[in-house]
């Protein structure tokens, strides 16, 4: 079955809620699925990485403890095996290894302020991450545990909430503040400024993926609808519902599932947004859940399920029948080689923050 001609709003698409209650307010900011099949949440009120297996539902505190408020986002999987999470008021990058469930610190002391918000992995095998009040793109290389700054060429505060790989492996990130979306070169390390220019606004996208037609889809926190931008003419053009220009968060960082749609999870909507990237029409599904600053950000397993990374939200919230027609196959898992990590699909697609 295609994905012009999939059922787009009859098939049930259950939800539950699982794993153990987490009480407070924005706790983890997204997180990243690692090679032993657990995922693995970014701290940012909590002062440390929760682990969460999508098979039993159980979840464990493992890492340092870090008692920095507004701390890490994202997280990012690398060649080597570990996982890269990016200071947001951290003072330095998060380094966690899944094997012995571990994390240090590393790379170079940075100061206060709300500094980088999300990253990628770059065919080169380096990680980058968006700046937000920064004027400088941060850089890890995992092998060595060094990070450098790379000029951005911006000079506002605000700026971008994270990054999506293309096909081209250039790094596109998203704009929050920015009126423009910035393309980051890792090969020349330039960038430039592409697709249209955006209201002077704060908080307009929250993440961002890769769809199988090679565009990439922004979820829209505070702007009205998706902005849909296509890396090979460099335009954008906004799509789906309208949900109207407000102060409150609607959806968070979304995910590809196989079937070839995209789920964006809700933070401040009441429902999960689901987007047929071929007709650009969009529905809501699962069940209503009332409460501002529900989820952060959605990881698939390799169950095929995906699961919301909560914020505010109490449980973990599963989504489950969304594999058939498998449209991505081998591409939505981990390559068992790492080695290929950085030049493989799954990069591309699932690899970010």
């Amino acid at each position: 079955m295609s994905l012009n001609t999939f059922n787009f709003g009859k098939t049930r698409f259950p939800t539950k809620l699982v794993g153990s209650p987490f009480q407070g307010s924005a706790k983890f900011a997204g997180g990243c699925l690692a090679p032993n099949g657990n995922i693995y949440f970014a701290p940012y009120l909590s002062s440390r990485i929760l682990e969460f297996n999508p098979n039993s539902y159980e979840t464990n505190y493992v890492g340092s403890v870090y008692n920095v408020a507004e701390g890490w986002l994202g997280g990012v999987l690398a060649p080597n095996g570990k996982i890269y999470y990016a200071p947001l008021l951290g003072y330095q990058v998060i380094e966690f290894d899944p094997v012995t469930k571990t994390s240090h610190l590393i790379g170079t002391v940075f100061g206060g302020g709300y500094k980088w918000y999300g990253g990628v992995l770059a065919s080169n095998g380096k990680i980058y991450y968006a700046p937000y009040n920064s004027g400088e793109i941060l850089e890890i290389d995992p092998e060595k545990g060094t990070t450098i700054l790379i000029n951005a060429n911006i000079t506002s505060y605000e700026n971008y909430s994270g990054c999506v790989l293309a096909k081209n492996d250039n790094i596109y990130m998203i704009p929050a503040r920015a009126n423009r979306i910035l393309e980051f070169n890792p090969i020349t390390k330039t960038s430039n400024f592409v697709g249209e220019t955006l209201p002077p606004t704060i908080f307009k996208y929250d993440g961002g993926t890769l769809a199988l037609n090679g565009k990439i889809y922004f979820s829209p926190r505070r702007q009205s609808r998706i902005l849909e931008f296509d890396p090979t003419t460099g335009t954008t053009t906004h799509i789906g519902q309208d949900f109207g220009q407000t102060n409150l968060n609607k959806f968070s960082s979304p995910t590809l599932a196989p079937n070839g749609l995209i789920y964006f999870p809700f933070s401040g909507e009441n429902r999960i947004l689901r987007l047929n990237p071929s007709t650009g029409l969009t529905d809501l599904i699962g069940k209503s859940m009332m409460q501002q600053g529900k989820y952060s950000s959605s990881k698939l397993a390799p169950n095929g399920n995906i699961y919301f990374i909560m914020a505010s939200a109490n449980k973990v919230l599963e989504l489950s029948h969304v594999i058939g027609p498998d449209l991505l196959g081998n591409d939505r898992f981990i390559p068992e080689d790492l080695s290929l990590l950085a030049t493989s699909n799954y990069n591309k697609y699932y690899n970010k923050h």
